[in-house]
C-alpha cells in the first residue's frame, strides 16, 4: 500500500484485487457448472428472465476480469487520472462479479431483483469516486 499523492488516499500498486477477483469468478464456475442447467439467465428484467444463454457462459464474467487484468497497465498508462480509473475498473470487477453470483444463486432458490443489486453497487462506486475528491478539497481548503 503507499499513499496517492499525498491526499491520504491508499490504494493498491498493482492489480491484484483484479486478478483475485478473476479467480473467485472461475473458482465459482467451477463448482456451479455442475449444478447449472443446460442454459442459464444472462439478462433479467426484475424477476423476470428475458434471455437465456448455454451454462458456459458462467465464464464470461471471470474472463472479462482477466482481461481488465491484462489490460490495466496499458490503460493506467494513457489516464491522465488513474485514481478515477481504478474506482471505474473496480466498479466494472464488482457488478460482473455480482451478476455472476446472482446468476449461479439464482437456481439456489435466492430470487432478488437484479437491477436493486447494481443500483446499489452503483450507488457505492460514486460514494468510493467522490471520497478521495472530498479529501482532496478538504486537504486544499485547508
Amino acid at each position: 500500500m503507499i499513499k496517492y499523492k499525498g491526499f491520504g488516499i491508499m490504494k493498491l500498486q498493482n492489480s491484484n484485487y483484479i486478478f483475485i477477483t478473476a479467480i473467485i469468478g472461475v473458482l465459482i464456475g467451477c463448482i456451479s457448472i455442475f449444478y447449472l442447467p443446460d442454459n442459464i439467465p444472462i439478462q433479467w428484467s426484475g424477476f423476470n428472465i428475458t434471455r437465456y444463454g448455454p451454462k458456459l457462459m458462467i465464464f464470461l464474467y471471470p474472463a472479462i476480469c482477466l482481461a481488465l487484468f491484462l489490460l490495466k497497465p496499458m490503460v493506467l498508462a494513457k489516464s491522465k487520472t488513474p485514481w478515477v480509473t481504478n474506482v471505474i475498473l473496480i466498479g466494472i470487477v464488482l457488478i460482473l462479479q455480482s451478476i455472476q453470483i446472482y446468476t449461479t444463486i439464482y437456481y439456489l432458490g435466492v430470487r432478488w431483483n437484479i437491477e436493486y443489486i447494481v443500483i446499489t453497487e452503483i450507488v457505492l462506486l460514486v460514494i468510493a469516486f467522490l471520497i478521495p475528491l472530498l479529501i482532496k478539497k478538504d486537504i486544499l481548503d485547508k
